[in-house]
Parts: structure tokens; C-alpha cells; sequence
């Protein structure tokens, strides 16, 4: 026992950590050794022998431990005779003081600079100590109560028989209930099946019982309540007996603390420490420390997982560095420089003991104490996959790069670049063929090879039966074998008839359609399977194939289509122009079943004109759509292209028994329409649609040129009409006026001089009636009633009749043009004169519905007449009978009827003759 003396009243304090290193520097013995006479004991059997001692005016325990089992436990050790009050010295918080004030402790106060001056206040004085030492006399009970109502917890007394006896506020307010729902009820009756499940009521009541009983000095249990009305809410609960004068048990004292947020946030830390615990495995990271001033490693589970120790390895920096392979010394620089306090972050080459070489990343950073570093805290995390991952990238990085070299090199031909192509690939997966291949029906056939192998070379065909290509045309991915034995290959006739064991291949597809495939193989297993980015690299490999395949042939196509519409420019006639369109489009757009429909715009109507040779056998005949009719007449209508991709599902389809599946229909202007059908349901590619569209548009540019260039060499055979117009018909009043002029000249006579203004006025008028005459597709319709006889006259007086003599026998009017009619009896009296004869006589009969034009000369010596239609100057039948038929054909009117020309030989004597 340590005794310090003053003037003052002496106190024993007993404090059992007083024989600790600086426990009397502190305010609390500062404050009592300046106000009393001290005594110290840190032993209970020294407390329980001197606290007899009538000389101490208070006993003082030094409470460090903050646990009332130590208040409890020094109180029982105390003999029945010890009558000195005994003071607990504490911490300054409510929780400490109320804990304290329900023992059998004599008062409290805060452990500090005020412990003697709560003491002082009553030591010296005739009242005794309470157990507010240093407060004015009050009642304990109201104190008591004062100190309950204030606190934060809720706090409840029940007596021996559970009946509740007193509640605080706050435990009303949590419960949603009154004081008055609460005193004097039993507990049971409250709590069971209505804040509480039965059965945590139960376990509840049961532990209550146990302090009842004295089997437990506290019962402490953690309960969810459910108040209605209000939210749920878990309260921590700590209860103890209380005891009378007598020191039996009578009731129970409960404090209750709300620890429903402090239980979320609890959760919230677990799930936290739950994600990083997961993302330490995930990311193969794991923690370690070094403390500088022992010179000792400490290792996460994690870090022991990654180097592949036991658990019993005794890591040290010397031990770490053995399983880093550093000819550089990076490692070892980097544990000096941490060790130096400069933070390190590297990464670095790990062997196991077995030899697995890893990649990790090896992370410090230095921690001060008082400025001196004496600690690192790291991490170390595998990176191997990564590592891996990366060097992938870079060498698919490397390949793309090579491949887009030789898209880009256009020395190449495409033979060359899709040999260099499999080289560069075989190269990147380490395998010795690589292939590109055709596959028709059950065919698969070698177009482009790499590598030596015994059997396969380009040209090489077998069944698709007996190849891993089958299993790759089934599936949208990649097919791949790595070992074909130890996968269940070995029996199927792909392995059996080459031997391969290892395999890689894609699909290769051509406008939606499939070609063939690119496969790479070897003789020999794969060590490890195929990496994402091999796989990667192969599926762009495949579709840059398809590209360059599909490029190549619409190449092909466009090229075909260009020679086609050149060919389309010499075509000569419409048929030609077909017959050219349903090549190019079985041939060189390979859409066999493609026919063509001509518009009609008389009857408004579509004609089929003509179709492939496959849609032949397919379609007997195709039908004639009518204004409105189907799908076909409305592409027509809009002009535009209609694509379906399903014909029986098509509500506007023309034919619901069609075989047709899909079909393509594109408008050839204003000529008609283009269809493109197909057996199986498939989808067309744009480009299908495309040259399609380039085709129609070629058909109808070639059908606007024969059309044009008919027209111009109908203007052009109109022309040559025109001129043999101008210099027959101009001969007769040519003839006639220069012979007037002759006489002129010879006689002297003027007399004449009319005649020859009548001739020339009559060459003026023919001139201007073969111009209008020479004009295509222009009628003759300034018709009116017209004498027959009086105009016959008129044309006799024009033609160089020579010794012929001219009859008309009768009258008739008839609706014509008198012009007209005048220049078709001249041409036929020219002719008659010129091919008559001698003793040539011409004779026009007049009837009541015709007239005649006959003469009685020797006729045509063939035995058949020529046809009037003749228009060839060089013709000896005369030009004179093919400007009648084009005079008669121009005068067609609606009140006029139509004139006709026929010729009739009745018998060489009699001649030839013509009739309307």
C-alpha cells in the first residue's frame, strides 16, 4: 500500500493497475493529492483489511476496466462489516454512471481534475457520503428516475412475477404505446406474439427467469421488434437483477439501445468486406506488409495463393526475392527504394517452385512514423493472364496489319493474295494447312491451298461427309477440334480419311449465300485450346475472305453487265434486246427464273414477252396482268422496286397457287417490268437488287434506242420517198412547161405563156403537197365533195401525153382532196404513157360507188404486177404506182371511207387497170 500524507482527512484508494508505468500521472490523483490525505492499495484482500479503519472518510475505487462485473466482483468481496462509504472513480459518461448507481456502490464520480473537489463536499462534514458525492443532499429515488427519463435508451423495471413496474419515455415512444398500456402488465402479455415472434418471446422470458433465479448476474440479448404503427427496429438488451435491503433479488433492471442503423451499417460492411474479398479473388490480388523494424513479411491468403507456398512459408524480403527471376536487378532495386520511402509500382517475372512462370504487378507504399519510415503496406496481384492477353492483341494487331498490307497491294493478283493470306495464318496459329474451299451440294472441292499435305491440294474434291467442313456450314461460329481423338472423333470419316487432329474453320458467304469455307488444320493435336483472340482473328479473317470473294465477284458481274449493255447498243431489233436480257440474268446475275412483261398502253395491260430457260421449264406459261393485277402491276404503277422476301405471305400476291417463294420485281420505265422469283424462301442481298435494278435500266435505255433508231430510219426511207416524189412528179409539168417553151421558141408565139404559169404553178403545188405528204404519220384531211371528171381533166393537161388519147365515160362526185386526187391521176396517166406503148388510149370510167383507170397497153411483162408499196427508183414498174399507195394511204378520213387500190390484168391486149 503506498500512503501519501497531508493535512487533510485521509481516503484509500484502491486501484488495482496502480503498480502500472505512469498510472499516478494523471489528474484524477493530482486533484486528490492536493486535497487529502492519500492512501493506496491495489489489492482487494488489503482493501477489505484496512477498510475497517475508522480514520478513512471514504474509499475510492479506481474503475479503469469500464466493466460492472468489476464493481460487482470487488463489492462481494467486501466482509458484511465494512461500513466506509465506497465511491466508484470512473469515466465521465452517463452509460458508466448508470451502471454503477444500480450496485450496491455507496456513489460515483467522474474519474479527473473535479474528483476531489465531489468528494471534498461532503468528507468533513456531519452529513455522510452519498452516492452523488459532491452534490447537494436530494432523493435518490427522484435522482434516480431524473437521470432514467434523460437517457436515449429505453429503460424498464420488472418486478419478481414479470410484470412490468416502470418505463421510460423512450421506451414508450418506441413501443407506440402509453405508460399507462404498460405499468402493471405482465410481460408476457405485451411482448409474446405481438412485438415479438412466440418463440424469441420464449428464449426471451426464459433468461429473464435466469436472473430471477440468481443463475446469471446479467442477461444480454439483441431482439427485432415490431410496434405497429410504426417502422421494425432491433434493440440491444441488457438486463440485471436488482436486490432489496436484504440483498434478494426482487425485480429486474433493463436498459434497451436502438441498434437498427448501426446493424444496416454493419451489413453494409460485411457485404463491402464480402465485394473485396471477391474482388481480390477475382483479380488475383492479394496484401502484404513489412515492418522495417523487425525486418518481417506478413502475407494475405491471396499472396500465398499467387507465389504457391504453404502455409508455413515464413516470407522475408530475401525469401520473395528467390522466386523472381532479376538478371536486371529491378526487383531487388525496388525493395531498396521502398525501403528508402519511395513508393514502387512494377511489374515482374514470378517462377513457382513446380516452374509456372507468372506475370505479377508488385505494389508499396511507405508508411512514417515521427517521419521515419517504418513500415510498407502493398499488394501483389497476377497479371499472367493479362500479360497473355496482351501479347495476343499485339500479335492480332500485327496479323491485321500484315492482311490489310495485302488487301492494300495491288500487285498482287488474287490467287497470289489469298495463298499469302493462309501462309500468314498458319503462321499466327501455328498450324500447317490452311485451306479455301467450295461446297456444292454434298461437294467440298479445293480452290486455294498452304502446306505440304500428302492428299489435299487445289482441285482436290470429296464428299462433304467425310470432312469437319460439314460441321462447320451447321453453325454461325467457328468449328473448332483441338484433339480429335480425345473429343470422339477418331471413328467419324473426317478423321479416318485424313488423319487430321486438329481444326479451325468459318463459313464463307457471298451475297447472303454460302460459298464454301477457310479451314486450317494439322496432323498433329493442339497442346492448348485456341485462344479468343486467335478465334477473333480468325472470324475477321473469314469475313475479309467473303469480302474479297463477294468484291471479286461483283467485279465479275458489273464487268459481264457493261459487256451485255454494249451489246444491247448493236442489238437490232427488240427481240435481240430480250433475248440478251434473259441471258445476263440467268448467267450473269445467276437468278435463273427471270421473265420479262412489255406494257401494253392500248389495252392498259402487262405482256409477258418473254422468260429464262430454267423459269421455262418451271412456269408453261406466264399470265397477262391487267390494270390493277398483283404485285407486278403495282411496282409497274410506282415505278419503284418491290422486293419479297416471302410471296405466300404477301396479301397482294397475283397467284395464290404460285410455286413462287420469293421474287424481285423492277420496272423497266415506261417499257414494262423485270421479275426475278425464286423456289426456296431466301432473302435477296441489296446487291442482287442492285444489278437487277442495272439491268432494267440497260434493257430500257436499248428498247428507247431501237425504238429511235426504227423512227429514224423510218424518217430516213421517207426521205429517200420524198425525193423520188420530187423528181417523178415534177417531170410531167416539168415536161409539159419546157415543151411550151420550145414551141415558144419556134413560133414566137406567146399565146402559150399561160400554159407554162399553169405548169409551174402546179409545180409549186405539188412541191408543197409532198412536203406535207412526206411528213410520217400526217393524213390528209382537207377533204370535200370533188368532181371525178373535172379533175381527171386537170391531171391530163399536166402529163406529157405524147400520142395518147385520154376518155371519160360518166360523172362522179366523190369526198376526197381535189390535189390529191389530181396527183394520183397523173402519176397513173405518167405511168400508163410511159409503159403503154404506141396507139395508147386511157380510159376513166365513172360508176355510181367507183371509178376506173384503165388503159389498153401491153401491162407489166411480169407475170405477177409489182406491189405498190415499191419505192425504189431504179424499179421499172414505176415510181408513179408507190406514190398512189402513199397518197391513198394519207387520205383516210372518217366521213371519206377509205380509198383502195386495185390492180386487175384481164389479158395482155387489154392492159392493166386500177379501181377505187
Amino acid at each position: 500500500m503506498i500512503e501519501t500524507q497531508t493535512d487533510r482527512d485521509p481516503i484509500l484508494v484502491y486501484d488495482p493497475a496502480s503498480d502500472a508505468v505512469g498510472s499516478y500521472q494523471s489528474d484524477f490523483y493530482t486533484s486528490l493529492w492536493s486535497t487529502f490525505d492519500v492512501d493506496h492499495t491495489d489489492t482487494v484482500e488489503t482493501l477489505s483489511e484496512e477498510s475497517t479503519d475508522s480514520r478513512y472518510a471514504a474509499v475510492v475505487y479506481r474503475w479503469r476496466t469500464n466493466a460492472i462485473e468489476d464493481v460487482e466482483s470487488v463489492l462481494a468481496a467486501l466482509p458484511e462489516s465494512f461500513s466506509i462509504p465506497l465511491i466508484v472513480a470512473g469515466p465521465d459518461n452517463p452509460t458508466a454512471v448508470r451502471n454503477v448507481l444500480v450496485t450496491q456502490a455507496d456513489g460515483y464520480v467522474p474519474a479527473g481534475e473535479e474528483s476531489a473537489a465531489k468528494l471534498e463536499a461532503r468528507i468533513g462534514t456531519e452529513d455522510p457520503v452519498s452516492k452523488t458525492a459532491g452534490a447537494e443532499t436530494v432523493d435518490t429515488s427522484a435522482l434516480h428516475e431524473a437521470i432514467v427519463e434523460q437517457m436515449q435508451d429505453a429503460a424498464w423495471v420488472l418486478d419478481s412475477q414479470l410484470r412490468i413496474s416502470y418505463v421510460n419515455n423512450r421506451l414508450v415512444e418506441r413501443l407506440n404505446l402509453t405508460a399507462s398500456d404498460l405499468i402493471g402488465q405482465p410481460l408476457r402479455d405485451i411482448f409474446k406474439g405481438k412485438l415479438l415472434d412466440c418463440s424469441e418471446y420464449e428464449t426471451f422470458e426464459q433468461g429473464l427467469t435466469d436472473l430471477l433465479d440468481g443463475e446469471r448476474a446479467q442477461f444480454r440479448s439483441q431482439l427485432t421488434l415490431d410496434p405497429d404503427n410504426v417502422a421494425t427496429y432491433t434493440t440491444d438488451i441488457l438486463t440485471r437483477p436488482y436486490r432489496d435491503d436484504r440483498g434478494e433479488i426482487v425485480g429486474i433492471v433493463g436498459i434497451g439501445r436502438d441498434v437498427t442503423e448501426q446493424l444496416a451499417e454493419q451489413r453494409r460492411m460485411e457485404r463491402q468486406n464480402d465485394l473485396f474479398r471477391q474482388a481480390q479473388q477475382l483479380a488475383d490480388i492479394g496484401g502484404w506488409a513489412w515492418d522495417l523494424t523487425d525486418d518481417t513479411v506478413e502475407f494475405t491468403d491471396e499472396v500465398y495463393a499467387i507465389y504457391e507456398v504453404p502455409e508455413d512459408f515464413h516470407p522475408t524480403i530475401t525469401n520473395i526475392l528467390q522466386y523472381h527471376p532479376d538478371p536486371t536487378g529491378e526487383v531487388r532495386a525496388a525493395f531498396e527504394q521502398l525501403r528508402e520511402g519511395e513508393p514502387v509500382d512494377l511489374e515482374a517475372r514470378l517462377r513457382t517452385t513446380d516452374g509456372t512462370k507468372k506475370w505479377v504487378r508488385i505494389h508499396g507504399s511507405p508508411k512514417r512514423t515521427n517521419g521515419k519510415v517504418t513500415e510498407i503496406i502493398g499488394s501483389v496481384q497476377d497479371i499472367t493472364e493479362r500479360r497473355r492477353l496482351e501479347t495476343q492483341l499485339r500479335e492480332n494487331v500485327d496479323s491485321l496489319r500484315r492482311l490489310y498490307q495485302l488487301s492494300a497491294d495491288t500487285s498482287l493478283s488474287f490467287p497470289d493474295r489469298i495463298e499469302r493470306v493462309l501462309a500468314l495464318t498458319c503462321d499466327r496459329l501455328g498450324l500447317s494447312y490452311g485451306f479455301l474451299t467450295t461446297v456444292t451440294d454434298d461437294l467440298q472441292q479445293i480452290v486455294y491451298a498452304h502446306g505440304d499435305h500428302e492428299q489435299i491440294e487445289p482441285g482436290w474434291s470429296s464428299p462433304l461427309s467425310e470432312s469437319y467442313c460439314r460441321k462447320t456450314i451447321q453453325q454461325e461460329s467457328l468449328f473448332t477440334l483441338e484433339d480429335a481423338t480425345t473429343e470422339g472423333w477418331s471413328d467419324d470419316p473426317a478423321y479416318q480419311s485424313l488423319g487430321l487432329d486438329c481444326y479451325l474453320g468459318g463459313k464463307i458467304k457471298i451475297d447472303g449465300r454460302l460459298y464454301g469455307t477457310l479451314w486450317f488444320a494439322d496432323d498433329n493435336c493442339r497442346e492448348r485450346p485456341f485462344t479468343d483472340t486467335e478465334l477473333a482473328f480468325v472470324e475477321v479473317l473469314t469475313k475479309w475472305v467473303s469480302y474479297q470473294l463477294e468484291r471479286r465477284s461483283t467485279e465479275s458481274k458489273l464487268r459481264e453487265l457493261q459487256e451485255t449493255t454494249q451489246a444491247f447498243l448493236t442489238a437490232d431489233d427488240e427481240e435481240a434486246v430480250i433475248e440478251l436480257a434473259m441471258e445476263a440474268a440467268a448467267d450473269i446475275l445467276e437468278l435463273p427464273l427471270t421473265a420479262l412483261w412489255r406494257h401494253d398502253g392500248d389495252d392498259d395491260a402487262l405482256l409477258p414477252m418473254a422468260q429464262t430457260d430454267q423459269a421455262v421449264l418451271h412456269f408453261d406459261n406466264q399470265p397477262r396482268f391487267e390494270s390493277g393485277d398483283g404485285l407486278v402491276w403495282k411496282a409497274y404503277a410506282m415505278n419503284s422496286v418491290v422486293v419479297v422476301d416471302d410471296v405466300q405471305s404477301e396479301p397482294d400476291r397475283y397467284n395464290d397457287d404460285t410455286e413462287t417463294k420469293s421474287e424481285i420485281i423492277v420496272p423497266v420505265q415506261s417499257y414494262g417490268v423485270l421479275v426475278s422469283a425464286t423456289l426456296e424462301q431466301r432473302s435477296f442481298s441489296d446487291l442482287e437488287v442492285d444489278l437487277l435494278r442495272i439491268l432494267a435500266a440497260s434493257v430500257s435505255a436499248a428498247m428507247v434506242r431501237v425504238e429511235r433508231e426504227a423512227e429514224l430510219q423510218r424518217q430516213n426511207d421517207r426521205l429517200s420517198e420524198f425525193t423520188g416524189y420530187v423528181s417523178h412528179d415534177l417531170r410531167n409539168p416539168l415536161s409539159v412547161a419546157q415543151g411550151y417553151v420550145d414551141q415558144i421558141k419556134s413560133t414566137g408565139n406567146t399565146d402559150t405563156l399561160a400554159a407554162v404559169e399553169r405548169a409551174h404553178d402546179r409545180m409549186q403545188t405539188l412541191i408543197e403537197d409532198m412536203l406535207l405528204l412526206a411528213r410520217k404519220g400526217e393524213i390528209i384531211d382537207m377533204v370535200g365533195p370533188t368532181n371525178v371528171e373535172t379533175v381527171a381533166q386537170w391531171a391530163w393537161e399536166s402529163v406529157d401525153s405524147r400520142d395518147a388519147e385520154f376518155v371519160i365515160e360518166g360523172e362522179l362526185t366523190v369526198e376526197a382532196d381535189a390535189p390529191r386526187l389530181q396527183q394520183v391521176f397523173e402519176n397513173l396517166f405518167r405511168n400508163s404513157v410511159e409503159h403503154g406503148g404506141p396507139d395508147l388510149t386511157i380510159t376513166v370510167e365513172c360508176h355510181d360507188d367507183r371509178f376506173i383507170i384503165a388503159d389498153d397497153g401491153h401491162g407489166f411483162e411480169d407475170e405477177e404486177p409489182p406491189q405498190l408499196d415499191s419505192e425504189t427508183h431504179e424499179s421499172e414498174s414505176g415510181l408513179g404506182l408507190s406514190i398512189v399507195e402513199g397518197v391513198i394511204e394519207s387520205v383516210t378520213h372518217e366521213d371519206a371511207g377509205c380509198w383502195n387500190c386495185v390492180y386487175e390484168r384481164q389479158h395482155p391486149a387489154r392492159g392493166d387497170f386500177y379501181r377505187r
